[in-house]
This record gives structure tokens, sequence and C-alpha cells, in this order.
């Protein structure tokens, strides 16, 4: 899945007053300038100033306001030398030092700013400007618990600070407090209730909280206050993508660009509208447009491999070329020194492996991983999770309760979880994200572990050089070619990189009995965006070939009644009559969306982006996939799954095999019978459902990658 964007307010600084001299009694020509200053006549302000200091030149107040009209019209330097010279007249002009931090700030020099606000709080421990204008250079660092502190200061001086309420509110968003940030959001609308960015700031709160009618209420309160709000069309959008209604998100897509043709996020959130509805090219189009204006966005890079992966028109050596890329970009410069460990260099000692995912939840990373870490031996390791999970479920819980020690990372930077990690002295770090979303790739990028390792979430290369280790096996990467376009050292598992555990709410196998009357029907649980052209065009033939034979579509983009008149169109016009295809909306409950392979008799794994899930899935259920072998680790994943299962018989190396052993297998019904009949056993004896010997084999590799290190360390 990509990367939603969500664009954050503008924050407004706030210039100290320029109605009185804090210094001294103002003379009538100053009061005058400074009159004029305030109705934004800055020529004459600017002369009045200029009088003054002819005759003047230290008074402080005619250097401090003058500098303040140089940075209102573009002369920093001028302006930073202006203050400064007024606050060598009076050292302890609060106010002077308080607008130096703003120019200081306009200029990125940031730490300069920080010291000059300081200066301002000390010399006036209750001026609330300076408290909030230090909480807006925290916030632009990203340092929001510090920005948080000085919002909560400047509000506790000032309560009815609609400014720093609202601001309070977006840096409680960034850290996922979103019940704390509806609170100050509506307490700042308390004050002023035209005030969009609060609208704004409430809607991302509640969005957050997955509250996706109440999101929107807001966003569209925002834009009646404020109709030309970029940033609120792209997050309405994003809201009513959620609820599928994608047809509108893209015209709120459309609509932000008009206003703002470089918001990188609503072409980003375009690019995943696009996805979702199955059209790559487009897609990639608008992500690489949202790269091209923001190419310091780590996750808008991210969100364009992820669609590489999914298309034929990408060859796997041009997603290595770009993952690299992505690696120089974004990890290559914030790498730690290497050598600064905590760790303990002992070979056999106790291994302290952590986990690092947005996806121990209800989601197919954890079906995988649930066995891995039940089946961990506490003898050999301690198991660390650092878990990224906004809004946790019962998957959620129950893996904490498999876990050693488990860490809530939710709205933590990644410096902040670096350093957790180096704390915890992690000995291996897995990653199970990659370039997929939310990830915390820039994690790794610091090097916080000494062995750092990728499996299970993203099907290839992250590009990285911090990263040492990907796990896979034999079919998914086979050696040679696979070797040479990853950065990472392939490590391959002998049964398989995969250990599947069905829901304990699967029920039984159907059975079915088949014969000549009997009407076939494939099925594909996959997203849309596996459905590629040539997937659909080796489909149809299938259908073409056995004309009492239908297609069942399922999965959650399908919710969409639109996308669901394109499918039925699309395999009209390849020939296909409209009741050989059946499409069924996303269904919540896991019990009722496996009870739908009770009407498959045989799956269909797209191509190249295989599926992973709804394959272990469909033969937990009796059903057989039918895969074809592609050219990188999405396209044979199906072929892992089956040949480690000892079913070699469903894999094509080719369209006209895959036609050909789908058509074939749907005419033989002794074959059929028996998959039904046998194929959960199958599953449940073979490598792909053995937690003990897959935890086994993992943790040796584990101890082998180990000892190398070790080795690296004493030499």
């Amino acid at each position: 899945m990509a990367k939603i964007k969500k664009k954050k307010q503008k924050l407004k600084k706030k210039f100290g007053s320029r109605k009185k001299n804090p210094v001294r009694k103002a003379s009538a020509p100053l009061t005058l300038a400074i009159e004029h200053h305030q109705a934004g006549e800055l020529d004459q302000a600017k002369k009045i100033y200029e009088k003054i200091l002819t005759s003047e030149p230290n008074n402080p107040v005619a250097n401090h306001f003058l500098g303040l009209v140089a940075s209102e019209n573009g002369e920093k330097e001028l302006a930073v030398q202006l203050i400064n010279r007024a606050i060598s007249c009076a050292p302890e002009y609060a106010e002077a030092y308080n607008n130096l931090g703003i120019v200081l700030s306009d200029q990125k020099k940031n730490n300069s700013a920080i010291e000059s606000y300081k200066k301002a709080i000390a010399l006036k421990p209750g001026y609330a400007e300076a408290h909030y204008n230090l909480g807006n250079t925290f916030y632009n660092l990203k340092k929001y618990d510090e920005a948080i502190s000085c919002y909560q200061k400047t509000v506790s001086i000032s309560a009815s600070h609609p400014d720093a309420l609202n601001n309070l509110a977006s840096a409680l968003n960034e850290k996922k407090k979103f019940s704390e940030a509806i609170h100050y959001s509506k307490k700042a609308l308390s004050f002023r209730n035209d005030f969009a960015e609060a609208y704004f700031n409430l809607g991302n709160a509640l969005d957050g909280q997955l509250k996706y009618d109440e999101a929107i209420r807001n966003y569209r309160k925002a834009l009646s206050f404020k109709p030309d709000y970029a940033e609120a069309h792209t997050c309405l959008g994003t809201a009513l993508a959620e609820q599928d209604k994608l047809d509108q998100a893209i015209a709120c897509y459309l609509k932000a660009i008009s206003l703002k043709p470089d918001l990188d996020a609503a072409h980003n959130n375009l690019a995943n509208v696009f996805k979702q509805q199955g059209n790559l090219k487009k897609a990639i189009t608008s992500y690489q447009k949202a790269l091209s204006l923001n190419p310091a966005d780590a996750k808008n890079h991210s969100n364009l491999l992820l669609a590489l992966n999914y298309s034929a028109d990408f060859s796997q050596e041009d997603i290595f070329k770009e993952s690299v890329k992505w690696a120089e970009e974004h990890a290559g410069k914030i790498s730690r020194t290497a050598g600064n460990f905590l760790n303990t260099i002992e070979k056999e000692k106790k291994l302290r492996i952590g986990y690092l995912s947005p996806d121990f939840r209800r989601h197919s990373v954890a079906y995988f991983f649930e066995p891995l870490l039940e089946g961990h031996h506490k003898e050999r390791v301690t198991v660390y999770c650092y878990s990224d999970v906004e809004s946790p479920d019962q998957v959620t819980k129950r893996l904490q309760t498999k876990s050693d020690v488990w860490f809530d990372i939710t709205g933590q930077t990644n410096e902040e979880v670096a350093q957790q990690i180096i704390t915890d002295r992690i000995d291996i770090l897995i990653d199970l994200a990659g370039h997929t979303a939310k990830n915390r790739l820039l994690v790794f990028a610091q090097k916080p572990a000494p062995i750092q390792v990728s499996w299970l979430g993203y099907p290839n290369t992250t590009g990285m050089k911090q990263v040492d280790y990907r796990i896979t096996d034999e079919i998914a990467d086979p050696r040679g070619q696979a070797d040479k376009l990853h950065s990472e050292q392939l490590i391959r598992m002998e049964n398989g990189f995969l250990c599947y555990q069905a829901a304990p709410s699967a029920p039984q196998v159907t059975e079915r009995k088949y014969n000549q009357e009997s009407k076939i029907t494939f099925g594909s649980f996959n997203n849309i965006s596996k459905i590629t052209d040539e997937t659909q065009d080796l489909w149809a033939e299938i259908l073409k070939q056995l004309p009492n034979s239908r297609l069942l579509l399922k999965c959650k983009q399908l919710t969409n009644k639109g996308l669901q008149e394109k499918f039925r169109h699309t395999f009209e016009k390849k020939g296909i009559a409209a009741d050989q295809i059946e499409i069924c909306p996303w269904l919540p409950k896991t019990k009722n969306h496996l009870e739908l392979y009770s009407k498959v008799d045989i799956g269909l794994d797209p191509f190249p982006y295989n599926g992973t899930t709804t394959t272990c899935e469909a033969l937990w259920m009796g059903v057989p996939v039918i895969t074809m072998m592609g050219d990188r680790h999405s396209g044979r994943v199906g072929a892992s799954i089956l040949t480690y299962l000892g079913m070699e018989e469903l894999v094509a190396g080719s369209g006209e095999e895959y036609l050909e052993k789908a058509v074939g297998l749907a005419q033989n019904y002794d074959k059929m019978t028996y998959y039904r009949n046998n194929l959960r056993q199958i599953l449940k004896n073979s490598p792909l459902s053995n937690a003990d010997k897959f935890a086994e084999e993992m943790e040796r590799n584990f101890r082998k990658m180990w000892h190398t290190w070790c080795d690296k360390e004493k030499a």
C-alpha cells in the first residue's frame, strides 16, 4: 500500500509589538513612523526611521523597526544587521530578540533563531509570542515534543491565543495524539469560529481516528471559509478515497492542483487513487510528478518504487536502479558512524532480535510474521517488536502478548526510534515494510543495529547499503541475476521464505462435486493494482475457451460501483458475456471472506505481481491456484509457495502455458476433486505451516550473520 500525504497548514509567525517603544517613551516622529508601519505603508515608515537614525544612530527602536521593514521587503541580511544594532544599543530589548529569531528562521538559520527566542524569553519569561515562535521553529525542525511544550507555555500565558492552540493541535496530530488534537482544535475554534486552519487540523485528527464522515465535514467547513485552501482539498480527497468515493477524490485532488500546481501531496494522493483504480500508467506518472516537485520526500519516492513492482513496463533492472537512487537521495546522507554500537561481541550469546513494522495488525504481514514470533526459541533469542500501528486491533494485542518486549513507536521521529533501538542494544534489526506505506526505512538509514535485514513486507531490494541482508529463497530469487540486482546479500531459506498461519475463524472446506455439467468458477481476490491489462487479457482468453465458466473477482477497491462497471465493461469488450463475471466487494469479517472460496474452483494468480496471502488462503480453502513465474520476486512468489508444497504442476512459465494449465485443470474433474479434498492437509503437513522449523532455520541464519559480524569486529 502506498503512503498518503497530508499537508500541514503553514505556521503563522508573530512579530513583536510595533505599537509602542518597549525601551523608552517614543518621540513624535517615531510614533508617526510606527503608525505608517502598522498601516502597511512601509515606504513612508522607512523614510521616517532613516531620518531619525541620521540624528540618533543608536536609537534602538528605530533600528529595530527599520530592520522589520527590511525583513518585510525581503532584505533579510540587512534586517539582521539592523536588529542586532538595536540589541547592542539596548541589550534588554526582548522584542528585538524575538523578531531577530523570526528573521533568522526565515533564513533557515534555525539554531541561531532558537538562541534568539530563548534570550527573549530569559529577558521576559511571560512573553507569549516568543514562546509561540520558538514552538514554530521546533515544529519546522520536526521536534514535535519541544514544539508542544512551547505552545503549551504560550497558552498558559495567553489562554485565548487561537494560533498557538491550533499549532498545538497540529503538533499533536504529528505525534498521533488525535484525541488531544481534537480538544485543542475545538478550543482554537471557540475563539475564532471562522478559523479555516483549525477546521483543517480537526479534520486531520478525526481522519487519524478513522472517523471519515466527521473529517469530511470539517474539511468542507475549512473550505467554506477558505475556498482556495489547496491542502484542505487534498485531505478532503483522501478521506473520500477511504470511503471508496474515488471520482470525488480525484476531483478534489485536481482542484488542489489547479490552485497550487506545486503541491506534491495532491499529485501523490492522486497517484494513489489511480493505482486503486488499476490505472498504473497514470499512477506512475503522478508519482513521478510528485517526486519532481519534492525530490527530498522519501515517502513520495517509496510510493513510486512500490508502483514500479506492479507494472510490466519496468524491468527488475529498472527497479534496482531506482531503488539505489532512493537510497542515495534519502538514506546516504544520514547514516550513523559505523562501529559505535553498545552491543557485546559474544558469538554464542542470546541474541536480541528487533522487528519493526507498521503492520502489526489485521494485515497480510501479520499472517506470516505471527508463526515466526510464536516459533522463536526464547532460550536463544529475545524478541523486541517496534510497532508503528496507529489503530491497534485484536491482532495487535495478540502479537504483543507473544513478544518479549513491545514498543509503540507511533508519533516518534525516526531519530527517536533509532535511539531506542541503540539503547536496547538490538543485535539484528528486521524491517517488515520495505517501500510500502508508513515505512521507517530512514530509521534503518541511521544503522542503529549492527546487522539489519529486510524480510516479508516488500518484494524487492531496499536499495540501501545500510541493510545488510534480505531473506528470500531459491525460487523467488534465483541465484545469479537476482544477486546482482540487490543491494543486500540474499539469504535463501531452504524451505521457502514464508510461514503461513491460517485465520482461527477459517471455515471448513466446502465439498464440491465435478462432472460435465459443472460450471467452473475461476477466482481472484487480489487487489486491482495487480490485475494488469495483460492479466485481464489472459483471463478473458480462459473464459472464451470455457464458455460455461465464470470469473469471480473480489477486493476492497471493488466496493466502488464505478470500478465494478469498468471491469464488466472491460471484459465485455474482450468478448466475455456479462453473466460470466461476478464481482464481490470487500467483506469486513475474515470468516465471510474465506467462506467466499466455497464458490471458487480454481484460483488465478495475477502477474507480474502475484498474490501471497490470497494464494495461501485459497489453498487453505481447497482451491488450487494457477500462477505464472515472472522475472522478479513479486512475480515468483506464487511459484515459490507452490513449489515448496510440491505442486509445481500449477506453475506456468509463459502465458500460453498458463492458459493451457487453467483450461486443462478445469476439465480434469478428478484432479479438482483431489485438490478440494486434500489441499488443506497438504498445506498443514508442509514446511509452509511448520512454525517451529521455520523459526529454527531463521535463527540459524541470524546466528551466521552474527558470527560474521563478530569476526569482522574482532579482526
